[in-house]
């Protein structure tokens, strides 16, 4: 199939479905909408993101392939289900439920595709898709048409008495779309209606199964087999890959098993969320091959981010817009972010569909930092050069940080490499040992084979510093041992070091820093230097000066950005101009 098979408005300009709904429209129910949904985001008629023109263009590659169909009689079905359905809530609550085209283009692949005997043996007959990623800005129906595959799995299921689940991060999540599931039953046709018990705590399926809310504790789900479609809503706020990984193992052993993940996006660059964004992604751009999991993201490209006050591209983010989403509450939204940070953070993240880091108390926003990363920045480029050092030194156990600063040509770039003893792993959550680990693979840490923090290997790599830089000046706290260390390195080496008073005493380097990020005068490649960035907090002192401290967490470390810190305190703006920071 070519792309111009794909423009059934042209090809078919007086076709309308059942209903009477022209191709013309938004609302035709039928396959044809899918591909002409595809067509007009392939030929730019419609205003789309990068992410969504690779899903099309994978659909239309798709089409093309032997080993893979897509059932259109399995799609008939589905579209014929959800138009069965009606509205739960809103001002059209009760009126039958029209799919637009992309809902249709996410519910025709999620069932119709199968594998076909062209296929590897094991593959033959199965559904292709297990998981959905779908990531779309707030208010384009994301839970309704996730009940309506809820719904459709069910109805469709080959599996003895099936389980099917609504997760979510936090119970009351998960009451909402098991609600709008059992609205929809209780309101749709008598030929859907009577297959359906609706209770207050399941909806059971008449000769078999079950759809139930779950709990947000990954514990309490070991041990069921997810045989119906595991919905799982709002995984931006999912604090690791817990239920995720609980509800795919308790599907394996079923036949066609779904996962239907949606999210908007969330104001953690850390999460596992914003983790799982980036793997649809990649999938859909061909970057990463996983032909079981289907990617779906609608949200503004990263060139946009900056001008998010252009009405131009919100349809990236909603495809709903000017039906479910309607522009003038936009416009609203809009208006209103201006007024804050926070309330730009909750612009970007439910309306555009753009992951942001931000707390009330943030020291940097974190979609001012990442716009500053260079993944080409090397310090073995700055052999000879000025260098500034800074040392934020642990007590005993904790998290050490040495940072270099290199200005040149008006620019400051920045490297650091921490220092933790693996011992200090032991007892730590999954995601926080990977971090560390990801971090020793990429040359940002050393894992130290002592069980306190091991002053010998930073000694070392402070010499080694001297002899590979010109290294201008050398700062360490004056806290945890810092004077101490400072000494030593005099006695046994005759290298001086002062020591730096932490806390208001850099607020000075704090607002520096804060304005070389807001100007996009930093360029980092460090991503334990971003982590420790956005992980850090701010108080505001009597006399508008900045104490950058850690959050009540002790996990969120912030080591790296205050060795930084210390390091640009021995820097004068005056003799090195406008500062360009960069990092390993």
């Amino acid at each position: 199939m070519e792309l111009n098979d794909l423009n059934i408005r042209a090809i078919k300009p007086e076709l309308v479905d059942r209903y009477g709904h022209s191709i013309q429209g938004d609302y035709f129910q039928g396959i044809e909408s899918a591909y002409q949904y595809c067509f007009d985001v392939l030929t730019h008629k419609r205003h789309s993101g990068q992410a969504e023109y690779n899903a099309c263009q994978r659909f239309l590659n798709d089409l093309n392939r032997v080993d893979i169909k897509l059932d259109l009689d399995l799609v008939e079905f589905v579209l014929i289900v959800a138009n069965s359905l009606r509205h739960p809530k809103g001002p059209i609550a009760g009126e039958p439920f029209y799919l637009l085209p992309f809902m249709v283009f996410i519910l025709s692949q999620m069932f119709g595709w199968h594998y076909t005997n062209e296929a590897r043996e094991t593959l033959r007959g199965q559904r292709r898709f297990i998981k959905t990623f779908w990531a779309v800005a707030r208010g384009n129906s994301k839970t309704v048409v996730g009940a309506v595959a809820s719904i459709v799995n069910m109805l469709l299921n080959e599996n003895g008495n099936p389980i099917g689940t609504c997760s979510a991060p936090v119970q009351k999540q998960s009451r909402i779309s098991f609600e709008d599931i059992s609205t929809m039953i209780q309101k749709a046709s008598p030929s859907i209606r009577k297959r359906f018990d609706c209770l207050s705590n399941e909806i059971r399926v008449k000769g078999g199964g079950k759809i139930i809310p779950t709990s947000s504790e990954s514990k309490n789900l070991d041990g069921f087999r997810i045989a119906g479609l595991a919905l799982c809503d709002e995984i931006h706020a999912h604090p690791d890959s817990s239920i995720i990984d609980v509800l795919s193992t308790g599907m394996q052993s079923s036949k066609d098993p779904q996962l239907l993940m949606i999210t908007t996006a969330g104001i953690d660059t850390q999460s596992y969320g914003r983790e799982m964004f980036d793997y649809a992604c990649s999938i859909a751009a061909g970057e990463i091959e996983n032909d079981r999991f289907l990617s779906v993201v609608y949200a503004v490209d990263k060139a946009d981010e900056a001008n998010w006050r252009d009405e131009s591209v919100w349809a990236k983010a909603n495809p709903a817009l000017g039906h479910a989403v309607g522009l003038e509450a936009l416009r609203a939204a809009c208006v209103e972010a201006d007024r804050s940070e926070s309330a730009r953070a909750n612009f970007l993240t439910k309306h555009l569909n753009v992951w942001v880091d931000f707390s009330e108390a943030g020291f940097i926003a974190a979609i001012d930092l990442i716009e500053c990363r260079d993944h080409d920045l090397s310090i073995d480029d700055f052999k000879g050069e000025d260098c500034y050092i800074g040392l934020d030194l642990a007590s005993v156990s904790d998290l050490s940080a040495l940072t270099y600063l290199f200005p040149k040509n008006d620019k400051l770039y920045v490297f650091q490499r921490s220092y933790l003893p693996r011992s200090a792993l032991t007892g730590l959550k999954e995601k926080d040992s990977a971090r560390y680990y990801n971090a020793q693979k990429a040359g940002e840490l050393i894992l130290t084979e002592s069980e306190v923090t091991d002053m010998e290997y930073i000694k070392s790599d402070i010499v080694r510093a001297t002899k590979t830089y010109n290294v201008k000046g050398l700062a360490c706290d004056a806290a945890a041992g810092g004077v101490r260390f400072s000494a030593e390195m005099m006695d046994e080496y005759g290298i001086e070091m002062i020591s730096v008073k932490q806390g208001f005493g850099l607020s000075d380097s704090a607002i520096r820093f804060q304005t070389r990020i807001k100007e996009r005068t930093l360029v980092y490649n460090d991503s334990i230097y971003e982590w420790a960035c956005v992980n850090a907090l701010v108080k505001i002192g009597t006399f508008d000066d900045l104490f950058v401290h850690r959050p009540m967490d002790s996990t969120k470390k912030i080591d790296p950005l205050i060795s930084s810190l210390i390091a640009l305190s021995m820097i004068d703006d005056g003799e090195s101009n406008d500062i360009f920071v960069g990092f390993i």
